[in-house]
Formats: structure tokens, C-alpha cells, sequence
């Protein structure tokens, strides 16, 4: 058996179990074994919490993450332990306390579509997707194409992304950099939408569709809320329900965009 042992510049040589020196050939191998299960694990633990309903193919999760998928994976040389895949989100993804949904409900964010009240709206948050794969973990509301979706909240857009299954999509951060509001399936953004645009509660952001894996005869808003560590990471966060975050905001007095 090989143990790396670490060289200044950050290399390593092995030294086999009797305390010999291994050949050079030997620490090409280790050196690749590990490499490859650090990658494994790089691209299995990428934490996708918005991805997990709109950009479901794997390459759309690692383009998110910056990352380039192996075409095959090598099986590790003995010795080296590849770390067992662990589940969508599964990044040290934030906790949903009481005190970050009491900053959600201080945001009073509004429906994204004007005309329909909170009271209304479905809780599809719980409803599976994908044959039962997973869950949804956001909020459909159907409306006709075109349809003008605005901003629920201040804050600004971090990101306009296009994805196999979520379509045109908007990120967007709160101004407390806590929360990041999710749209999808958009048929189109608004003219001159673009990346860290500021945004104010009601501005409209895009119009309602079905692009992605959305059916051409439903289009719809796919709105979902994500609580964040880092917005800058868009990809990332804890799913919150948004139906009853709307609903709430709605009793202490923001019913309906603007």
C-alpha cells in the first residue's frame, strides 16, 4: 500500500508501507486516483437547490458550478477512497430558522403577477416532479404568454440564465443579500434586462411562457425562493415555500403587485 507524502510545492512522492520510496510511476497513479476522487466529489456535491426542478441534466449543474464533467471515471487504485456521492444540496446548505423566515417576512415581497391575489395561489411547493424523482420545491402560476412578471421585491439581478429544463430564467438577490427569488420559463426578458440591473418591487423583469421542459400549451411562472449564503453562488441555497410567504405578506398588507 502507497501513503503520499507531501513535497513544499504542494506535489507528493509515495512511500510504500515498508518505507521505501515508490517509483515515480507509482505516484503518477496515486496522484491521478486522487485527483479523480476529488473531482467525483467536486461535481456530485455541487449544491443545487434551484437546479434541482430547472436545470436537472447534470451538464446544465455543472455548467452552473464552473465545473467540466469527466467523460469517464477511473476506478481508484487501492488505497485511495472515492467519497460516496451524497445528495442534491447536500453543501453545507443554509437552515431555514425562525429568524431567517422572520428577514423573509420583513421583505413583504408581493405576487410576481399582477391581478391575482395571494389568497389564491396553489401550493404546488410539495408536488413531485420528474415521476416522483424529487420534489418541486417552488410555486407554478399559470397565466397566459406574455403576461408581464415583476419583481416580488427590491434587490437586483445577479443573474440571467437559459437552461434545458428551466428555460429563460432570472436570478435575483434581496438587498439584504440573504434570499434569492427565482423565475422561470420566461417567453422573453424586458428590454435592456441585464446583469446587477437594480431592481424595485413591481418592476417588470420578463413576460410569462413555457421555455424549457415547460408544456407549450401551459405556459406559466415557475417562482421559486431560495435562502442563501452567498448570492454570488446563484446556484445555490435552502428552498423555501413561497405560497405561504405570499400569503402572510398579503395579510400584513401587500396583496397584489402593483
Amino acid at each position: 500500500m502507497l501513503a503520499c507524502v507531501s513535497t513544499t510545492l504542494g506535489g507528493c512522492f509515495q512511500r510504500r508501507a515498508d518505507g521505501t520510496r515508490g517509483t515515480d510511476s507509482d505516484s503518477v497513479v496515486a496522484t491521478t486516483a486522487t485527483a479523480t476522487a476529488q473531482h467525483v466529489d467536486t461535481v456530485v456535491r455541487v449544491d443545487t437547490f434551484l437546479v434541482r426542478d430547472t436545470l436537472t441534466a447534470l451538464g446544465d449543474t455543472i455548467a452552473a458550478a464552473g465545473a467540466t464533467a469527466p467523460a469517464t471515471v477511473s476506478a481508484p487504485t487501492a488505497g485511495v477512497t472515492v467519497p460516496t456521492p451524497g445528495p442534491v444540496g447536500a453543501v453545507n446548505p443554509p437552515p431555514v430558522t425562525p429568524e431567517a423566515m422572520a428577514g423573509l417576512a420583513a421583505r413583504r415581497i408581493s405576487v410576481p403577477i399582477a391581478g391575482i391575489s395571494a389568497a389564491k395561489l396553489p401550493d404546488t411547493f410539495n408536488e413531485s416532479r420528474g415521476g416522483g424523482a424529487r420534489k418541486h420545491e417552488a410555486l407554478d402560476i399559470m397565466s397566459p404568454r406574455n403576461t408581464p412578471v415583476h419583481s416580488v421585491d427590491d434587490g437586483s439581478v445577479i443573474k440571467l440564465f437559459t437552461s434545458k429544463a428551466g428555460g429563460l430564467t432570472v436570478y435575483a438577490a434581496d438587498p439584504t443579500g440573504h434570499f434569492i427569488y427565482y423565475y422561470a420559463h420566461l417567453d422573453h426578458y424586458a428590454p435592456g434586462l441585464h446583469e446587477g440591473q437594480p431592481l424595485h418591487r413591481g418592476d417588470v423583469i420578463g413576460y410569462v411562457g413555457s421555455t424549457g421542459d415547460a408544456s407549450p400549451d401551459a405556459p406559466h411562472l415557475h417562482f421559486a425562493i431560495a435562502l442563501s449564503n452567498n448570492v454570488k453562488e446563484w446556484w445555490k441555497g435552502t428552498a423555501v415555500d413561497p405560497t405561504p410567504v405570499l400569503q402572510a405578506s398579503a395579510a400584513a398588507g401587500t396583496s397584489v403587485t402593483r
